[in-house]
């Protein structure tokens, strides 16, 4: 075994060593099995595609390489959430391993191995190759991409002592193979495709920059050779693509291969309020966020896309220089040495593991090791930028400005760390060479490190580094059990989260929906009451505290809640409607019919209005125009036993008592256990006169529902008048044991015992 082969194992061992580590010392943290955010999404699709539930038009939202991989890899593994984060190490370790075989082609042995090992003690790398998420197929991708251009480039360089060059080892099979890889890699991570479609143009612009020694004869070999390049290397891309793009049209009526997220991400980015966007977390703010298309009148997936593209573009327009700004601030970002958090925070989960908390630190503004790499790489572009090659150099200028016309995060700066090692490598080298000689070399170099180090610890602090993330991510990790249907352990995480910010009114907010889906609604209440305090403004927090605390008998306070919300979103209908109901409830009918009427314009086509409007004029006595408004209702949705029931109730007021009985007989049959059609049921027939078969029916909602106090006490009363009177006096006594208070039920009693005694 040769001596590069051996140094390719052994650095492939030290780097899966280290993710190994990393690894097992993490295993124990609260999130390791729970993906959350993004990789939740992917988790979900992944096992969605597995459970061959079909495909979702949101499995078209991201790029859809990283759901196929983890679909995979859960067929083999049986949806082991640890086979992945372990083939993943060992993907990071072959990135190491190439990164050391494209620095080695380039320069030499040492500068291959300085660079592979800077790739593989990056400590935000190994940590996001451990998650769920594509940012270890992103590295892999980059230093593959750059590696094999760099070999097709070379195999068009002149042969040695010849003015010919190799354009033989450069055929359709190997341009075919190539444009696959780069369909293969934007599909990982669609911000390389600038670096794709300007690279490709280099490679066949130097195909056609052939030195030609019979000028007619070989400017038609030129063309040709040109013309079976691009077209193998379009059909490679295509051969990947294309599926993709036919699927997203089946699913989502949109043809295509990039995400649609994009331009979601683009406006987060790039808008007036971009810190508040760039901070919104999984919730309510999230999803005002992505219904903001709708709230506009746009439905449709790609409608929604172009939406948020106008956005950028309008934003450009009328504030070019706030625009210009953020562009500038945002390569700032970019070249800044701390690891800007998005979800997943590198600075707090090193402390779940030593060896990560080495591999990743910050010390005020400057944060360890890209605040060293960063400069370091400055220094190795300017002494060797003729030996990088084109590719790299187009690679480090491309992949930064596709995620600066985006946002900048940690996540989507790490898959540049491989490629930047190589020069990052060679000014270490340059730099130690220059120690020892000393002199203008020197200063030069220590200049260059000094401006470097500048650029990257003097910007900030930026606004995403304010966010309290050890909040953040016990947020973030109690949202998706309770997704995930852990509400225990959700109610767990969302208390971490307070512990270490008390003020998340959307914390309160989720714990009030967990508590209240568990019937605590003491405790739901207090967290809504909690939210709305942080926020008078909390528009569906106020909503579901008046839900809450109508339940509890608290109607006109739950009217004033529900007053506040829609206040706050007129266009909040779940509040529209509650309070409707709680008019109707508080007896407030003629203010009910106002809000019906509101409700009217707002959802024209919702059936239950006339249901609403029926119990309106029920409460104001307008009988027929109360039964008229359930016919209504029973003609656009039959089989509602609470529509027959009323329309009985109502029936019963206009004296029609066959109409009752046969409604309510309706809603028995709909509904054999609707106890209070029974009870109505029975006083409808003891009115008109049939006492046993009022008797059947309060019997059997007594045998339904042995605690149901007015059944009883209706059934005493048909006893009486039946002259059972010992029965009756039974039966009363029953309902004073249920409900000591009962007022009348004690009365009767005294007064038939007192009759007793007389007639005795």
């Amino acid at each position: 075994m040769n001596r590069t082969r051996l140094t390719l194992i052994a650095i492939f061992l030290v780097a899966l060593g280290l993710r190994s580590i990393v690894l097992y010392e993490r295993s124990s943290g609260p999130g390791f099995a729970v993906p959350i955010v993004d990789a939740g999404a992917y988790d979900q699709m992944a096992r969605q595609l597995l459970a061959g539930e079909g495909v979702e038009p949101r499995m078209f939202w991201q790029p859809i390489f990283y759901p196929l991989f983890l679909a995979s890899v859960y067929g083999l593994s049986g949806g082991s959430i640890l086979a992945v984060k372990i083939l993943q190490a060992i993907l990071g370790a072959i990135t190491c391993c190439l990164t050391f075989v494209l620095a080695r082609k380039l320069f030499d042995q040492r500068v291959g191995l300085l660079a592979a090992g800077l790739t593989a003690c990056y400590g935000p790398l190994i940590l996001f190759e451990g998650e769920l998420l594509a940012a270890g197929w992103a590295a892999f991708w980059s230093i593959a991409l750059v590696l094999l251009f760099t070999l097709a480039a070379q195999r068009l360089q002149p042969a040695s002592g010849s003015d010919s060059r190799n354009t033989a080892g450069f055929g359709a099979a190997t341009a075919l193979g190539l444009g696959a890889v780069s369909a293969l890699a934007v599909l990982a991570r669609p911000s390389f495709l600038p670096f794709v479609g300007i690279v490709w143009l280099w490679l066949l612009w130097r195909l056609w920059r052939q030195p030609k020694l019979d000028v007619e004869q070989d400017a038609r070999e030129a063309r040709r050779r040109l013309a079976i390049a691009a077209a193998a290397g379009l059909a490679g891309f295509m051969m990947i693509t294309l599926p993709v793009a036919f699927a997203s049209e089946r699913v989502t009526g949109h043809f295509g291969f990039l995400p649609g997220s994009g331009g979601l991400n683009s406006y987060i980015g790039n808008n007036p309020e971009s810190c508040e966007t760039l901070s919104v977390r999984p919730g309510d703010a999230w999803g005002e966020l992505i219904e903001l298309p709708a709230r506009h009148g746009i439905d449709g997936y790609a409608e929604r896309n172009r939406f948020f593209y106008g956005r950028v573009v309008q934003y450009l327009r009328q504030q070019p220089l706030d625009f210009l700004s953020g562009m500038a601030e945002k390569a700032l970002r970019f070249a800044n040495s701390r690891e800007l958090p998005r979800n997943i925070d590198v600075y707090f989960a090193r402390g779940e593991s030593k060896l990560l908390a080495a591999l990743s630190w910050k010390a005020g503004l400057f944060g360890f090791p890209y605040g060293l790499i960063f400069p370091f790489a400055i220094l190795g572009l300017v002494r060797e930028w003729r030996r990088l090659g084109s590719p790299l150099l187009l690679f480090l200028t491309l992949y930064p400005l596709a995620i600066i016309l985006v946002f900048v995060t940690a996540r989507y700066r790490v898959p540049i760390i491989p490629v930047l090692a190589i020069p990052a490598a060679v000014g270490l080298l340059g730099f130690a060479k220059a120690c020892a000689e000393r002199g203008r070399q020197l200063a030069v170099a220590a200049a260059t490190l000094a401006a470097g180090l500048l650029l990257t610890t003097l910007p900030g602090p930026f606004c995403e580094e304010a966010l309290n993330m050890e909040a953040d991510f016990f947020y973030c990790l109690a949202f998706a059990q309770a997704e995930r249907g852990d509400p225990a352990g959700a109610i767990t995480h969302y208390q971490r989260a307070l512990e270490s910010d008390p003020d998340l009114e959307q914390v309160h907010y989720n714990l009030g929906l967990l508590y209240a889906d568990s019937d605590d609604v003491e405790s739901a209440a207090s967290h809504y009451r909690e939210a709305v305090r942080l926020d008078p403004e909390f528009a569906r927090a106020h909503n579901n505290l008046g839900s809450v605390i109508q339940d509890q008998g608290l109607v006109e306070e739950a009217i004033g809640h529900y007053t506040a919300a829609i206040r706050t979103d007129p266009e909040l209908l779940p509040a529209q409607r509650n309070l409707a109901k709680a008019l109707l409830s508080a007896g407030r009918s003629q203010e009910a019919l106002t809000q019906i009427d509101l409700l009217a314009e707002l959802e024209p086509n919702n059936n239950d209005l006339s249901f609403l409007r029926g119990g309106a004029y029920l409460q104001l006595g307008d009988l027929s125009r109360a039964a008229a408004a359930f016919r209504e209702n029973l003609a656009k949705q039959p089989g509602n036993a609470q529509v027959h029931n009323d329309l009985g109730t109502a029936l019963i007021g206009m004296q029609d008592f066959p109409g009752a009985i046969e409604q309510f007989e309706k809603a028995l049959e709909i509904s054999p256990d609707y106890l209070q059609a029974y009870n109505n049921a029975g006083a409808t027939l003891a009115m008109a006169g049939d006492l046993q078969g009022a008797r059947k029916k309060f019997e059997e909602a007594v045998r339904r529902a042995p605690e149901y106090v007015d059944a009883r006490y209706n059934l005493a009363t048909i006893l009486l008048r039946l002259g059972e009177t010992a029965a009756a006096v039974q039966e009363l006594r029953q309902v004073l044991r249920i409900q000591p208070d009962h007022p009348r039920a004690g009365q009767r009693l005294q007064a038939i015992m007192e009759e007793v005694q007389t007639t005795g």
